[in-house]
């Protein structure tokens, strides 16, 4: 059996520098023109898109690289690539080229964890659970990727981007084009050996992200894709969430669907769905009426927008677990006295919320049963006794221990 570790890293030796390297790497993703930051800006490079009106297909690919991080070099040569991107970028003081490898080095090199009792060393690829992780991986492929179209101009493609290893392509040429662009990028690109693409190629529409994109009559349209698993199971109406929070989601909700269609036909059919299963969920129709109507598609272009950082200190929070109760008591119109008394502070309700049925059965606070306590315990005519301490579980897992006869990812030692 094969399979890949994901561990989080949030408490081990290498967590405070790899924050501190992400912090530096982070600030290097914008200057990257084949890194795809999220579905809007996907959103806006499609939109603002020229596509030659001849009689050439229009064909559509999306690619995933397959364990893209477990098969990533680290070693001296990608440490270099990483410092050198910095550097050409944002080179501050701080950004020291050398202190970046030794830091990279170091990070990469000390990845253990452990599994069964026994601890393992990662001696290839990138712990998927490091907080340098993407960003480093973002890099490296964009180098990659630079240096293939660097020297294959050739290549003249509509789009070319990557969200993190997934891949999404615009090509206007025949099959046999195309084909013989897909077998040089998988052939001629660094580290092509280990970094094996599967692609998917259409002349009318793929998924990629939560987009559905067409191609019709040399254009390209877009819409929200809806999976075919998805159950919808939104916040019942009858749930005790505060209204702002069943309001919130369903406006952020239609936001998106505006923001993934190019058209208002588009966006019209996905709002009429999501209606209909807000109606399965038990909310009433005047209520949805209400909050559909304040959103409106003409506002697409602000939805695009990048919405600035906030640079407002005067906001002062007031944290407290949700009640129903606060309504009742007014609670906001009880801090418009802290107001009253300090004019440049702005008080805001901040609610925490309780603690849920997942977070009662989590297997951390579940006291473990010791056969000291209890001698025997029955459960759906199952019965189950010890007279030592043990783990009464019905049904245990399987043994994954590597010393038996088990494919194991030798990119991992013990």
């Amino acid at each position: 059996m094969q399979g890949r570790p994901i561990v989080p890293s949030h408490s081990w030796v290498t967590t405070g520098f790899s924050i501190y390297i992400d912090t530096v790497l982070q600030k290097v993703l914008p200057y990257l023109p084949y890194i795809i930051k999220d579905t809007k800006s996907l959103v806006k490079s499609l939109d603002g898109i020229s596509i030659p009106q001849d009689e050439r297909p229009l064909w559509l690919v999306t690619g995933d690289v397959s364990s893209m991080y477990t098969n990533l070099p680290t070693t001296p040569y990608a440490f270099d690539v990483i410092a050198n991107t910095v550097n050409k970028y944002v080179p501050l003081s701080s950004n020291d080229p050398t202190l970046i490898r030794e830091t990279l080095k170091f990070i990469m090199g000390n990845n253990y964890f452990t599994f069964q009792g026994l601890p393992y060393h990662q001696v290839s690829g990138i712990a998927m659970g490091t907080a340098c992780a993407p960003a480093y991986a973002n890099i490296l492929m964009h180098h990659f990727e630079e240096r293939f179209f660097e020297f294959n101009p050739e290549f003249k493609l509509i789009f070319y981007g990557r969200y993190i290893d997934d891949i999404f392509i615009i090509f206007k040429g025949s099959k046999q084009e195309l084909e013989t662009f897909l077998y040089t990028f998988d052939t001629k690109r660094a580290f092509s050996n280990k970094l094996k693409i599967s692609w998917d190629y259409s002349l009318t529409s793929v998924s990629f992200l939560d987009l559905h994109i067409h191609a019709k009559h040399n254009k390209i349209e877009l819409s929200t894709h809806q999976k075919m698993l998805n159950k919808y199971l939104y916040i019942p109406f009858s749930s005790y969430h505060p209204k702002d929070n069943k309001v919130g989601f369903i406006k952020a909700e239609l936001i998106r669907y505006i923001r993934n269609s190019s058209s208002y036909r588009s966006f019209a059919i996905t709002a009429k769905q999501f209606f209909t299963r807000l109606r399965l969920r038990g909310y009433p129709p005047r209520f949805l009426i209400w909050v559909f109507s304040q959103v409106c598609y003409d506002d697409r272009p602000k939805y695009l927008e990048d919405t600035p950082l906030s640079t407002d200190n005067t906001l002062v929070p007031f944290v407290t677990t949700y009640n129903p109760i606060w309504e009742t008591l007014h609670l906001r119109k009880g801090l418009r006295l802290f107001s009253d008394l300090n004019p440049h502070y702005r008080p805001v309700v901040a609610f925490k919320r309780n603690k849920n049925i997942a977070d009662l059965l989590n297997r951390a606070n579940v006291q473990k049963l010791t056969g000291k306590k209890f001698h025997s315990l029955q459960q759906d005519g199952l019965c189950w006794t010890s007279s030592k301490k043990r783990n009464l579980n019905p049904n245990p897992k399987p043994n994954l221990n590597p010393n038996t006869n088990t494919n194991v990812d030798t990119s991992y030692q013990h």
